[in-house]
């Protein structure tokens, strides 16, 4: 669990904050923030106001990124700076199961290193063999990662409809899954 903790000073016309978080993504990818939640504020206050939100829908481990959006009650809103919580190293290297499975034409891939800075691939093949894509092929820190593809291959045309396999390799860590492009 993660508890956000969080004040103003004074409050005019605050309809309240969307709580947005962001999982840590590679440095060659763009995150995307996801609303967790919505604390509705005090409309106008003068004195402070104290927030909390607990987050119970995150990972065991892995880095987030939170940021509030402030809503005033005629629809205009503003950000805040961003805050990382790190919730630490996964006690062994994984990689999940796509998301969405069946796809088109996005998917993600989730996978943890749990091990010093790690040699770390994960490569798409079709069903013959052949390779699709490279999607990692870099020296990684311990972490919870999230990787999309594109449904593109390294050509940058896009995949045929079909069964693909994506094999991740950490050091002695080997572990292959299937995924479906659908069209």
């Amino acid at each position: 669990e993660i508890q956000l903790i969080w004040e103003t000073e004074t409050e005019v016309n605050n309809y309240g904050f969307e709580i947005e978080r962001q999982k840590s993504a590679l440095s060659s990818q763009k995150a995307e923030w996801n609303k967790v939640a919505f604390i509705e504020g005090y409309g106008n206050s003068n004195s402070k106001r104290n927030y909390s939100f607990i987050d119970k829908t995150a990972d065991i481990s892995g880095k987030y990124n939170y940021r509030l959006k402030q809503i005033d009650i005629d629809g205009e809103y503003k950000y805040t700076e961003s805050v990382e919580v790190d919730l630490g190293i996964p006690n062994k290297f994984d990689v999940s199961q796509n998301y969405p499975n069946p796809f088109n034409p996005n998917t993600t891939i989730e996978f943890g290193i749990a091990e010093k800075a790690t040699d770390v691939s994960i490569k798409i093949y079709d069903i013959t063999g052949r390779l699709v894509h490279t999607l990692v092929d870099e020296r990684m820190i311990p972490g919870r990662y999230t990787i999309t593809w594109d449904g593109l291959t390294q050509n940058g045309v896009r995949a045929a409809s079909g069964i693909y396999i994506y094999r991740m390799i950490a050091g002695q860590f080997v572990e292959s899954r299937k995924m479906l492009l659908l069209k």
